[in-house]
């Protein structure tokens, strides 16, 4: 089950903590008895606050956390502005009782920020309104505060703080559902951290890469960077970090329906927390447990632990949970029969999921509402939110589908990037290795040396003249001349190959094959030449539809062929599915006013039967042809043969 926002236990890790805890301190007014700051003036109050904004305020419990906050301020020079706003930044990020205070204190730090033009500063009270906003369940505003913050610290050149803030909005972007670009955001703070000298922050980070993989499904990968995350909190005794990736691994245990290991994990992060932890923190640990109580059939003990969370909550006016409390507490008392309490729950959680426009949970509630409705006879309800549910649910795997797409291309040209650096790196070193050792050599060698370089040089400028001319001949005899995608027996010598790798590695290869409509038609109304720059503005647009590992190649006429290896039959059909919509939209007003051109595709995944690649092409040419029969402009898969 994918469960509400971590973010309360990220409290005190690292700079983007806990989104509920915002109220910013104000500044004492001091006085003849107030304590004189402690020797080293300015200096003391910037290593301070460079130690705690680091990390160490994240590796604190609350308690010690605002004892170091205490202590910075008695460091804070007498009328130092700028200082000032570090100081509240700081207090900005301890535990609060009132989000909306939060709100209101980080807000006036924004304001006090922007008087003295302290770009830093105003991102960093931007990143404390964000998290007092998620406390809030305000999403959206949320987002936006982290999008205003980073752009203030990209101009600022604070690549730290770009960093943190990318973070934060890899958070809210997971919260949205937009796995991917999280994923991303996660990934790209990593690299700024590793960069700019920041171990102990790339270290934290660790965490969140494996809660983003959690969301998007990648399972292994996720428990892998959680369990990575918590051994390393161990060692450096940082229960907090621990106890977000305690909290992490249950929710992936819950998600791989293995209850009983994710009512350990909750346990051990209760216990962990002890009553060292906030109220917000606690809770989520109480409301992940009775999760994990209800799957097994708990209900009695999920309830008790369910409203100690409330009364967690309540302490602060933390209203962030309410959603997944009303849900639980929901499915605990429609496990007891008590369907008529049930669905008061299931209605008070509906309303928080609507407030969010929260659809992950909403797939959630629904189905339990639906049960508990039917129980209760209230048939066409229950009817009604089922049918709620597939809709969500359809939109759901859909989002996943493509988070997974945008990824793998992500992932993929990523590692391509690396390779490409480790190249040069390798070829960097070698040349320097190279001149070293000419350097050293004696003065007669150089006679020879610059004789060598001579004929090096002419021979290499041969072969490069000859290399280039054998490309060109070679790119030209395997390339379309009008569309300048690969030609008929590029493509054909491509699938060959793409078809034996596939079969030796047994991994997925999906063929599409493309002709466009009435093509024929449109020669004959409009002449040869605008068919021609039809072709090539469609061969276009399809190449651009299709990722860098995919081929496109015309075969003739207005047929082509895409080969897309790695690549199963359903994803294989969203591709399809782009490629046809990006063709559908293209503008050729300029070729004919008015004009538009559609294309039909046919989709056949690589069987074992299969004997080479011309019979997966068939049977791609058979789903086409299909495709044209059912109305031209769309995307027919390949059905199975009869009797298999």
């Amino acid at each position: 089950m994918t469960l509400r926002s971590t973010w309360l236990l990220l409290a005190l890790l690292m700079l983007a903590p806990m989104p509920a805890l915002a109220e910013a301190a104000p500044t004492p007014p001091r006085s003849v008895d107030s304590p004189m700051p402690d020797e080293g003036g300015p200096a003391a109050f910037d290593r301070l606050f460079r130690e705690l904004d680091l990390g160490g305020l994240g590796e604190a419990t609350p308690d010690q956390a605002r004892e170091e906050v205490a202590r910075l301020h008695g460091l804070l020079p007498t009328g130092d502005a700028r200082r000032e706003l570090e100081y509240r930044y700081l207090a900005c990020r301890l535990p609060a009782d009132d989000p909306m205070a939060g709100v209101e204190a980080a807000s006036q730090g924004l304001e006090d920020a922007r008087r003295l033009d302290e770009k830093p500063a105003q991102a960093r009270f931007l990143y404390c309104r964000a998290r007092s906003r998620e406390a809030l369940g305000r999403p959206d505003q949320s987002l936006t505060d982290w999008e205003a913050g980073l752009a203030l610290a990209r101009e600022a050149g604070e690549w730290r703080l770009v960093a943190d803030g990318l973070i934060g909005r890899g958070h809210m972007r997971s919260l949205l559902g937009e796995h991917a670009r999280a994923l991303n955001d996660f990934i790209t703070a990593q690299e700024l951290y590793t960069s700019t000298g920041n171990a102990r922050l790339a270290r934290d980070n660790v965490i969140n890469l494996g809660t983003a993989y959690r969301r998007m499904g990648e399972y292994d990968k996720a428990l892998a960077h959680l369990q990575q995350g918590h051994d390393q909190a161990a060692g450096r005794g940082d229960g907090n970090a621990q106890a977000l990736a305690l909290l992490q691994q249950g929710y992936l245990f819950e998600e791989l329906d293995q209850p009983a290991k994710a009512q350990d994990a909750y346990e051990r992060l209760i216990e962990l927390l002890g009553d060292q932890g906030s109220p917000s923190e606690i809770g989520f640990g109480r409301v992940a447990l009775g999760s994990a109580l209800i799957r097994q059939q708990q209900y009695r003990p999920a309830l008790d632990a369910l409203a100690k969370a409330e009364a967690d909550f309540a302490s602060i006016q933390d209203t962030s949970s309410l959603d997944r409390l009303h849900l639980h507490r929901g499915q605990a008392l429609a496990g007891l029969g008590r369907h008529r309490e049930a669905l008061v729950e299931f209605n008070a959680a509906a309303r928080h999921m609507a407030a969010a426009n929260n659809e992950r949970y909403l797939a959630l509630l629904l189905p339990e509402r639906s049960r508990t409705l039917e129980a209760l006879g209230e048939t066409e309800q229950a009817l009604d939110d089922y049918k709620h549910f597939i809709e969500i649910q359809e939109r759901l795997l859909a989002s996943m589908s493509e988070q997974r797409s945008v990824a793998m291309r992500h992932q993929y040209d990523a590692t391509r990037r690396e390779l490409d650096t480790r190249r040069l790196t390798t070829e960097t070193a070698l040349r320097r290795q190279e001149l070293d050792a000419l350097m050293k050599a004696r003065r007669w060698q150089w006679i020879a040396l610059s004789l060598g370089v001579v004929l090096v040089l002419v021979l290499a400028t041969l072969v490069w003249r000859q290399k280039r001319r054998a490309r060109r001949l070679g790119v030209m005899a395997m390339t379309d001349e009008l569309t300048r995608v690969a030609n008929r027996r590029n493509i054909e010598l491509f699938g060959e190959e793409a078809v034996a790798a596939a079969l030796d590695e047994r991994r997925p290869l999906t063929v599409l094959a493309l002709d466009i409509d009435f093509f024929k038609k449109f020669n004959d109304t409009f002449g040869h030449h605008a068919g021609d720059r039809v072709l090539t503005r469609v061969a276009a647009a399809a190449q651009g539809a299709l990722r860098q590992i995919d081929r496109l190649g015309r075969i003739g006429g207005e047929e082509f062929l895409a080969v897309l290896p790695g690549t199963g039959a359903e994803a294989g059909a969203q591709v399809a599915e782009r490629v046809r919509s990006c063709v559908e939209d293209l503008d050729l007003d300029d070729i004919a006013d008015g004009i538009r051109v559609t294309i039909s595709i046919g989709v056949a995944e690589l069987h074992p039967a299969d004997a080479d690649f011309k019979a997966l092409v068939a049977r791609a040419d058979r789903a086409l042809y299909r495709a044209k029969a059912n109305g031209r402009n769309r995307v027919e898969p390949d059905l199975p043969a009869s009797g298999t």
